[in-house]
């Protein structure tokens, strides 16, 4: 019985001390972070249309 549970038992230690040191990744999270909003700053169209400043992406 101990010559099972001595392998076992190093068995999660080793693959708990290598699950943390990898940082886990979030890929929604990630997408969400760069779609925060953006204030876009007033300009003026080619036809000659004024665009007022406004928040892009909120």
């Amino acid at each position: 019985m101990k010559k099972l549970l001595i392998p076992l038992i190093l068995s999660v230690v080793v693959a708990t001390s290598v699950s943390a040191d990898q940082k886990p990744t979030y890929p929604a999270f990630d997408a969400q972070v760069e779609t925060k909003c953006q204030w876009i700053n007033g300009y003026t169209r080619k036809d000659g249309t004024y665009v007022s400043g406004h928040y892009r992406g909120c």
